[in-house]
């Protein structure tokens, strides 16, 4: 009794010690690399320190995430406004700052991780996952600690994966945890390299199978309330999202195209639950072109009737939005970590896909003209040069990715 008081008051003396975000990078480093060294000494505590170093630099990522929004341009601005730019700008120099330690820290922590790759650290991390990052959405970083523990062993990336799916399908669980959970699915197969490309068609026709059980138990379908089918419309945007990210590796498998038929993505996209209406917008426009050029599904009829109900406001105002947690993130130091685990999005697909949406519109193309509402009045030319594709698919945004080194 008196050894359990003992360590909980150490670890309380940790907690209540640990520096402020606004200190030197020196000391937030040193500081957590002792705690975790103190783990050898202290293997009871090794979960509570992970957890206390992860949240904190969870809260770094939060407000980085937060100061990083954009600010308008001084062009145009009154004198009398122009304390206020300076103002702003003195803020995304601290952003900076904040992002710097960030990175310092993280690598570091990877570091001491690959030393130490051991089945209960993984189990302690899984169990810091859960309760202090799942459940966000606004952290931009933090997560790739469970990227690169996941590449470090097989076995990892196939408990990472089983748990993020029961987690994504389960009714006991509360609909934003399912979505965040099918997002972190998503994102972590589209952009795993160290994941066989044969292992994740596997997991797509599992789990369009599951979608297609889970229409056929439709019989009733109430479309005016579509969280209750949350987790099915949560599945089928993150096979939508893996199908247009990897979708030429799956062709290039053996037997990948009749592969890939099986899927049934036809069925899927017309059936009765809808599911392009509720999944993100710009994913559907980059996941319809793409399965329309390989003949796999055909999706403008469903759309544009989507698009009638819409404006008639016959169908729920609801989306499940664009949230992919392992897009590229902004750190020099610890990306050296997972760039040769990490999967790109092939821009050169990006590119194919926006001109056949061109063409499309240059040739009257309605469907299309809906979903390219952030251009409808630009020229083709202008369109082409002012727009590039995000590193997700089907993500379009004005001007160019800049990386914060």
């Amino acid at each position: 009794l008196k050894y359990i008081q003992c360590v909980n008051r150490i670890f309380t003396t940790f907690a209540n010690a640990y520096p402020y975000h606004g200190h030197h990078t020196v000391i937030l480093r040193d500081y957590a690399r002792n705690l975790l060294h103190s783990t050898q000494y202290l293997p009871h505590l090794e979960r509570n320190i992970l957890s206390l170093i992860i949240e904190e630099m969870t809260k770094n990522d939060v407000m980085h995430d937060m100061s990083n929004r954009p600010v308008s341009c001084t062009e145009g601005i009154f004198e009398m406004e122009l304390d206020q730019s300076e103002t702003a700008s003195n803020e995304m120099s601290g952003a900076h700052q904040l992002l710097n330690k960030l990175d310092i820290c993280l690598s570091d922590l990877l570091r001491s991780l690959n030393e130490n790759r051991t089945d209960e650290l993984f189990e302690s991390l899984i169990s810091v996952f859960i309760r202090s990052v799942l459940p966000l959405r606004s952290s931009s970083v933090v997560q790739f600690i469970w990227f690169y523990m996941c590449s470090l062993r097989e076995k990892y990336y196939r408990q990472f994966v089983q748990l993020l799916w029961e987690f994504a399908v389960s009714a006991s669980v509360s609909s934003p945890l399912r979505v965040n959970a099918a997002s972190y699915l998503a994102s972590f197969i589209a952009r795993a390299n160290f994941i066989p490309i044969e292992e994740i068609m596997k997991y797509l026709l599992s789990w369009t199978q599951w979608i297609q059980q889970y229409i056929c138990e439709q019989d009733d379908v109430n479309r005016s309330h579509p969280q209750l089918h949350c987790s099915f419309y949560c599945i089928c945007q993150a096979v939508f999202y893996i199908f247009s990210f990897r979708c030429r590796e799956l062709m290039n498998l053996t037997n990948g195209y009749d592969n890939l038929v099986r899927l049934n993505l036809h069925r899927i996209v017309t059936c009765e639950l809808n599911p392009l209406q509720y999944c993100s917008k710009h994913l559907v426009r980059n996941f319809a072109n793409i399965s329309r050029n390989y003949q796999l599904a055909f999706c403008y009829v469903t759309l544009e009737r989507n698009d009638r109900l819409k404006q008639l406001r016959l169908i729920a105002d609801w989306n499940l939005g664009n949230f992919y947690p392992f897009d590229p993130q902004p750190l020099r130091r610890s990306f050296t970590f997972i760039e040769d685990i990490y999967k790109e999005y092939d821009q050169t697909l990006a590119e194919q896909w926006l001109t056949t949406e061109l063409e499309d519109s240059n040739s009257g193309d309605t469907v299309m003209d809906d979903f390219l509402d952030e251009a409808e009045h630009l020229s083709t030319a202008s369109l082409r040069n002012s727009f590039t594709y995000c590193s997700s698919p089907g993500f379009v945004r004005i001007g160019s990715e800049k990386k914060i080194c």
